[in-house]
């Protein structure tokens, strides 16, 4: 287990890796490593009145960035297996004619697509419009990426 406190917040870490070596991956004290955990093991706390308490939005926070993680890898994978580098080179075709340009605009508008609908979704769960979706949950709700071009 693994104690740290960043920003004022207190997180216990419940973890197989070694204190030594999840210290000295992560010596600028930021959530790089942290993040790399699967959720499953967290367990997000701070200090309320001297008490320490669950932290639902620094829970929220970590879980939102390593989603967002899962889907911009999603886009990345899905744009190469139409023959691009990543998502970011299908989306570069888009604005001038080009033999690519229709499939560029239609990863364009997919990619916006799939942000709007996680951005929502974020809104939804700080709402308690809806309950925080698994990543497989998260993923299989994503709007499909439907390439008119053969």
């Amino acid at each position: 287990m693994i104690i740290r406190i960043f920003e004022n917040k207190v997180y216990k870490i419940e973890t197989d890796i070694k204190d030594d070596l999840f210290l000295e991956i992560n010596k600028t004290g930021g959530f790089k490593s942290i993040e790399s955990l699967p959720f499953s093991n967290f367990n997000k706390w701070k200090i309320v009145n001297n008490e320490i308490v669950v932290d639902e939005e620094a829970e929220q926070e970590i879980i939102a960035k390593m989603y967002e993680r899962e889907v911009e890898q999603l886009l990345n994978n899905t744009a190469k297996t139409h023959r691009y580098d990543s998502i970011d080179t299908a989306c570069s075709y888009a604005s001038v004619e080009n033999p690519f340009q229709e499939e560029s605009k239609l990863f364009v508008a997919w990619r916006g697509n799939v942000w709007a609908y996680c951005y929502q979704i974020l809104n939804d769960v700080k709402e308690k419009k809806r309950a925080i979706p698994s990543l497989d949950e998260l993923m299989a709700e994503l709007p499909k990426f439907e390439s008119q071009i053969v």
